[in-house]
């Protein structure tokens, strides 16, 4: 009921986050279906460099954040959020796919170079390629360790 009777304005509220901060929205885990949900990081808020006509004319839609998220394979992709009054600092253990969150997060605080990013995000990949192969499903955990598998 609160969030509808803002749908028609806009507002600039002071946030504590800044460009490459690891944020989300939180949900409850079984709420989450990896469609800008779960970490991201952040590239931008609205209000850090809003245009004019936003703030003359936008709406609660305008209230926007944008960032990089994961995908579950572990790829990266851009997206625009609506509503960054939900946004919190992400503190949850990173899940296999969202272990890339920290390099990028680096990344674009300028406290890495891109091919440091680019051997963690290797890396993050490859791991979540080898926990996709079917070892686990077909065969007891005791006898992947006596191989030396896992």
């Amino acid at each position: 009921m609160i969030d509808e009777s803002f749908d028609g304005m806009w507002f600039s509220f002071p946030t504590p986050f800044k460009k490459g901060d690891i944020v989300w929205i939180p949900k409850p885990e079984s709420d989450i279906n990896w469609n800008c949900d779960g970490g991201f990081v952040l590239l931008g808020i609205i209000t850090w460099d809003a245009p004019e006509y936003i703030v003359r004319e936008g709406d609660a839609y305008d209230m926007c954040a944008y960032g990089y998220f994961v995908n579950p394979d572990g790829t990266v992709y851009r997206e625009v959020i609506s509503y960054y009054m939900g946004l919190e600092y992400y503190t949850s253990p990173y899940i296999p796919n969202e272990k890339n969150l920290p390099a990028l997060s680096k990344l674009v605080k300028g406290e890495v170079e891109v091919d440091f990013l680019l051997c963690a995000y290797r890396k993050v990949l490859l791991d979540v390629a080898a926990d996709d192969v079917m070892l686990k499903c077909w065969y007891s955990e005791d006898s992947l360790k006596e191989v030396g598998v896992i």
